[in-house]
């Protein structure tokens, strides 16, 4: 199947900034199992105060391609955004996650974001550890991912037809990313190192059994646990022969 991913997104060449809740002390997403049930998108924000938010600074918005310039950004947001400073991190980077986000009134809740960021670490780890068939038992089999336009157009470079992609919102590109990831049939791996997610197998540039985002990670790796061994074998003082 021949795929053509159009989207285009911005960012404040400005940067952002992080204003706080109002309650003031900021809250935390809840701690779920691992293999519990799951929601694809983060319930609505039932607390009465203003929840901390991530504000532009009200620069000019530059336009980038994700899809293009990233090649995994959906396991760059799973990583990254964990905490209010890597929410911030984030979006500094590449934007707002909706439409709404762009508004310096109204930003970008920061709930919502690290609950999208749980769910797609939580998948991420999933397809890592368990058999694609407990999909099925997680809740996620069949429901909606992503808001995407699709359209058929064709390619005049080898006369043929293929179908357009177009998300509407950062957020929505994210789980179209994650949902070609999860279903192309590749292995995706934590890095041992830096917790970084990564693909591997044919096409990847990494073994199927990699342990590593990369040789410089696994070269790292294996010094320091030589390192560790050699400190915990060198005698102490005082006990030398």
């Amino acid at each position: 199947m021949r795929l053509d991913i159009d989207f285009e997104w911005q960012r404040d060449s400005a940067g952002y900034d992080l204003l706080p809740a109002a309650a003031g002390k900021p809250r935390k997403p809840e701690p779920r199992p691992l293999f519990g049930p799951i929601s694809i998108f983060p319930p609505a924000d039932k607390d009465p105060d203003t929840p901390a938010r991530v504000i532009r600074r009200g620069g000019s918005l530059v336009t980038y391609r994700p899809f293009e310039d990233f090649g995994t950004l959906c396991m760059t947001f799973a990583s990254i955004a964990k905490s209010e400073e890597g929410v911030v991190d984030f979006i500094s980077n590449f934007g707002p996650l909706t439409k709404s986000g762009h508004d310096q009134q109204h930003g970008q809740p920061v709930p919502e974001v690290l609950e999208c960021a749980s769910v797609m670490w939580r998948l991420l780890k999933r397809s890592e550890k368990a058999p694609r068939a407990l999909f099925e038992l997680m809740g996620v089999s069949g429901r909606p991912l992503t808001n995407v336009e699709v359209r058929l157009v064709g390619d005049p470079g080898v006369n043929s037809l293929r179908l357009r992609l177009r998300p509407r919102s950062l957020l929505d590109a994210l789980w179209l990313q994650l949902g070609l990831k999860l279903s192309g049939g590749g292995a995706i791996r934590e890095c041992e190192l830096c917790g970084g997610w990564f693909e591997a197998g044919p096409g990847t540039g990494r073994r199927l059994d990699a342990k590593f985002c990369s040789d410089a990670h696994r070269v790292t790796f294996n010094s320091l646990q030589r390192s560790r061994s050699a400190h915990k074998t060198k005698p102490r003082k005082g006990l030398e022969k």
